[in-house]
């Protein structure tokens, strides 16, 4: 093993690496450092996700990657929304294989050796309401909407209409009973929101869950 990758697994917790944890990592000129890495790259020893970020080839992986968590890493500020939310907490049944974003600068699109991973801009006045920092099993954090959340935000990007709840269950496949779980402080999230479309959503599921008495008034 090269010195490279030995210092690497020796003095860096994470299977991702930046630029300027490189520059910690190694003594020397820019230039020592860039050729470090540009041999560690020839070699298969790193990958290129986008410039500035690498992770450890799978033979030094120490553990299994979390694209989630990698998402996080490759454009921020940003947080894992929309299709890809809603089939981690159980609200729909596929699987999506590009992780699907939100982002607060110019919407991205990042087609990787590790996976393609999709950025949408939403513009907001509270671009952290609604989001949690999950950590999986390997301790690996990284920031996803809540269900609710991940909902507005399809509303939003994908220009949705919806008057009730049985127009998005039929749209998405949603597993209804899923949003049975939602709290009445779930709907705070409603002022992160500039766009009506969205407002107006969350209003008429909100009336409809309370109607239904499917509503917990009390906090998570």
């Amino acid at each position: 093993m090269n010195h490279f990758i030995e210092t690497i697994l020796e003095h860096h917790p994470r299977d991702i690496i930046t630029d300027t944890e490189v520059i910690n990592l190694f003594e020397g000129s820019n230039d020592r450092r860039y050729g470090l890495v540009k041999r560690a790259l020839a070699r298969g020893d790193i990958i290129h996700i986008r410039r500035g970020l690498y992770y450890l080839a799978k033979k030094f992986q120490r553990i299994p990657l979390n694209p989630f968590m990698l998402a996080n890493q490759i454009y921020g500020p940003s947080y894992v929304s929309l299709e890809s939310a809603l089939s981690f907490h159980g609200l729909i049944p596929e699987a999506v294989k590009t992780v699907v974003n939100v982002c607060q600068k110019n919407s991205r699109l990042f087609n990787t050796v590790l996976g393609n991973f999709d950025y949408t801009q939403i513009p907001q006045n509270y671009f952290y309401l609604g989001v949690k920092q999950i950590s999986d099993s390997h301790n690996q954090p990284f920031l996803i909407a809540t269900p609710l959340k991940a909902l507005a935000d399809y509303v939003y990007v994908h220009k949705k209409n919806w008057k009730n709840l049985s127009e998005a269950a039929h749209d998405l496949r949603i597993d209804v009973f899923e949003l049975y779980r939602l709290h009445s402080t779930d709907f705070e999230i409603k002022e992160a929101y500039r766009n009506r479309r969205v407002k107006n959503f969350l209003s008429k599921l909100y009336e409809e869950l309370s109607h239904e008495q499917r509503l917990d008034s009390t906090t998570t």
